[in-house]
């Protein structure tokens, strides 16, 4: 019953006079109750202001009027986020070093290969192709004619063809001409063997490209996965704060 019906109903009883002595008791019996209920009333006004107190009298609610705890559990998700978002980029900066290492030592290699062919074919020209055995040193030799000397002939007994002694004649055409067949063979192997070598380098070379780029593809990927799997955790945490968030509020309206 509302607080003005009873006040009503107790003014109503008192300025009505006793018609007899059973209503008089009546009478002070609904009396004796509407004090009881009003005195339950007031308890109850009492707790429920004595259940207020802490959360009006704390300054950071009063302040805030949010829920604190919820707060701060953004907050330590955000500060576990940007820890994570570090580490990863650490990582991330430590295998970029270490492939950057790797490649340089391959460069490195490479070039040690690519000097060691040089010299090869350097040696090997040194050795076989000498400018005393080219096709056309004849032509340039200064000490030709000198290394040349004498024809064999008996030039005693020569008579009318003795013209085939003039100077000029080369008596080493045969020997001249094998000499040159030995080296242009000289010379096609030299070509075919830095060829090969040529091709083998350039294979080598392809091959550990191809290799870094695959290693490096692999990692890339596997960062990126790393990525998406930290952004779907981070996303399953924010929600699952939101729905703390929204729980806690629906139960402190509930509460009021």
């Amino acid at each position: 019953m509302p607080r003005h019906a009873e006040a009503e109903v107790a003014s109503t009883a008192a300025a009505a006079p006793p018609s007899s002595p059973s209503q008089a008791g009546e009478t002070r019996t609904l009396e004796r109750s509407q004090e009881e209920g009003q005195l339950l009333l007031e308890i109850a006004d009492r707790a429920v202001e004595e259940s207020r107190k802490p959360r009006i009298f704390d300054p950071k609610s009063r302040t805030i009027g949010i829920d604190k705890n919820a707060l701060d559990l953004q907050v330590a998700e955000k500060r576990e986020r940007e820890k994570l978002e570090r580490d990863r980029n650490s990582r991330f900066d430590s295998e970029t070093l270490f492939f950057n290492s790797i490649r340089k030592r391959q460069e490195v290699e490479a070039q040690r290969q690519r000097r060691d062919l040089e010299k090869t074919t350097k040696d090997y020209g040194l050795t076989h192709l000498r400018k005393e055995s080219r096709r056309e040193w004849d032509l340039s030799d200064k000490e030709a004619l000198r290394k040349k000397g004498f024809h064999t002939l008996d030039e005693e007994n020569l008579g009318a063809a003795s013209l085939m002694g003039l100077a000029g004649e080369d008596l080493s055409t045969q020997d001249r001409k094998a000499e040159q067949q030995r080296q242009m063979r000289e010379w096609i192997n030299q070509q075919k063997f830095e060829k090969q070598m040529l091709k083998k380098q350039e294979k080598e070379e392809n091959d550990l490209w191809a290799s870094q780029q695959e290693a490096l593809c692999a990692r890339l990927t596997a960062i990126k996965d790393e990525e998406a799997r930290q952004r779907r955790m981070r996303a399953e945490q924010t929600a699952d704060a939101n729905r703390q968030m929204v729980g806690g509020s629906d139960s402190r309206m509930m509460g009021k």
